[in-house]
């Protein structure tokens, strides 16, 4: 993977100021134009790029999207874009043409800058490990496939030599138990693989997930700089720079158990309240622009408020299921999200229902990840991953449309008492 970094900055010494801010944090700098870079892109000439908000004069929203879309599959390239506040000047729409920006607000401190640079490469270079995973996972369906064809022939082979010998009956049957076996820890193999590779194709997708609370944490840390400078309110100080760290421990916790998920570990699991898992979830995915207070309206049944789930993952399936049913309301004229939770014997049925479309074709394989959205910026994997963290926590997951339209998750955990950690 190239870790060169164009910039493209055509007005005063902004580019010379970039060029020598990197190159102090021996990163390798490459001064060029958009003319250059767009078709570059494709060829995995750059890393990243650093644009200040003059370089989108002249560009067209066509040729900045024709660039993006020529990218392979695995590719989304980053760009940190240095803007100046109140300016816009009609290049908003150009920025978001170009698709993975960072917008950094000048002035622009040193460190700010190369903090962004740096959160770019690596958002790169998970790209690329996305890139080789998938392509061990096509080596390895290969494999499966190859195997499977092969164990055929022989069982074939085999039972014509059953009927001619009985002799040979019990060479044939440790053969074929041993082909079987085989072919069960290849399989096995295939699943691991295949969830490593949904995990780190998730990368961009768990950056998203994660926006909400780092983006909390930025508000609350520009809040607590405004009362450091403007008032004494200490109190509030406190209160603010509190609210940060705990969205910053909630983002640290949703890698900690995406990653146990992954490597196989035991999850643990405690007796939790669906109203407040819904609650933290709801104001997560609230700090979407997009989002009011009065989109999501909750129901909590009696009985079904305490369930026996691992919290972090299941907060973790209820922001990416409102998440969903918000941006499947993006056409919509009074969007509303409806969460109910009910009783039923030992279990709590919890139902994310929106008034959007509703999912194009049912029914839905959620086995496995299928890698494609109808979503535009989606990768297919949402409701998979949803599922499987479901199933591990004990419950399972249903798709369909409601009656009066839009479309329904239902999934159920159990309620009862049991043991902290599972085996």
């Amino acid at each position: 993977m190239s870790k060169r970094i164009a910039v493209i900055a055509p007005r005063g010494r902004d580019a010379e100021v970039i060029h020598d801010i990197l190159r102090a944090a021996a990163i390798d700098v490459a001064v060029t134009t958009l003319d250059v870079l767009l078709p570059a892109i494709s060829g995995n000439h750059f890393g990243a790029a650093v644009l200040t908000q003059e370089a989108l004069v002249g560009l067209s929203i066509a040729q900045a999207r024709e660039s993006i879309r020529l990218q392979p599959a695995w590719s989304d390239f980053p760009f940190v874009l240095l803007t100046t506040p109140n300016r816009d000047e009609g290049r908003a729409q150009l920025a978001a043409a170009l698709g993975n920006v960072t917008q950094v607000e000048r002035p622009v401190l040193p460190a700010t800058l190369l903090n962004g640079v740096q959160a770019a490469l690596r958002a790169r270079l998970r790209q690329h490990e996305m890139r080789d995973l998938l392509d061990q996972q096509i080596r390895a369906e290969q494999q499966i496939s190859e195997l499977a064809h092969g164990l055929e022939e022989r069982v074939r082979l085999r039972t014509t030599e059953l009927e001619e010998s009985n002799a040979n009956l019990a060479r044939e049957i440790h053969d074929k138990e041993v082909a079987e076996a085989q072919l069960r820890d290849l399989q096995a193999t295939l699943i691991h693989v295949s969830r490593l590779s949904a995990a780190n194709t998730m990368a961009s997708t768990i950056a998203h997930e994660l926006n909400q609370p780092l983006a909390a944490t930025v508000n609350y840390l520009r809040g607590a700089e405004r009362l450091l400078r403007e008032a004494n309110a200490s109190t509030l100080i406190i209160n603010a720079v509190s609210a940060a760290a705990g969205n910053a421990h909630r983002a640290g916790a949703i890698i900690r158990h995406l990653r146990a998920m992954v490597s196989n570990a035991p999850i643990t699991r405690g007796t939790e309240s669906v109203a407040e898992m819904v609650d933290n979830a709801r104001r997560l995915v609230l700090l979407e622009p997009t989002a009011s207070e009065d989109i999501c309206h909750v129901r909590i049944d009696d009985g079904a408020d305490d369930v026996f789930v691992d919290r972090i993952q299941m907060e973790q399936v209820l922001v990416n299921l409102m998440r969903n049913a918000i941006e499947s309301m993006e056409k919509t004229a009074n969007p509303r999200i409806e969460v109910v939770a009910t009783r039923e014997e030992d279990v709590v049925s919890v139902t994310v229902r929106d008034f959007g479309p509703g999912f194009r074709a049912l029914p839905l394989d959620l086995s496995t990840p299928t890698f494609s959205s109808t979503k535009i910026n989606g990768l297919g994997i949402g409701l998979s991953i949803c599922r499987t963290i479901v199933e591990a926590n004990g419950g399972s997951l249903s798709v369909t449309n409601a009656v009066s339209g839009g479309a329904e998750v239902t999934f159920t955990v159990p309620c009862m008492t049991m043991p902290t950690t599972d085996a």
